[in-house]
């Protein structure tokens, strides 16, 4: 998110999410869905294991 520029209000307006669900995620407070976190990686240009924390 740093590199691109991203704050956790536009990251979560790209993958049509809350804010505090996004805040969770970062966070650790809460875990993607396998879904979510395939929008994530593809949105961020990140390999899904670092998202998804296998």
């Amino acid at each position: 998110m740093y590199e691109m520029g991203l704050t956790q209000t536009k990251l979560a307006e790209m993958l049509g999410l809350s804010t505090a669900r996004i805040s969770e995620i970062i966070t650790g407070k809460g875990e993607p869905s396998l879904k979510t976190g395939r929008e994530i990686s593809r949105k961020l240009n990140i390999d899904p294991a670092i998202v998804l924390g296998v």
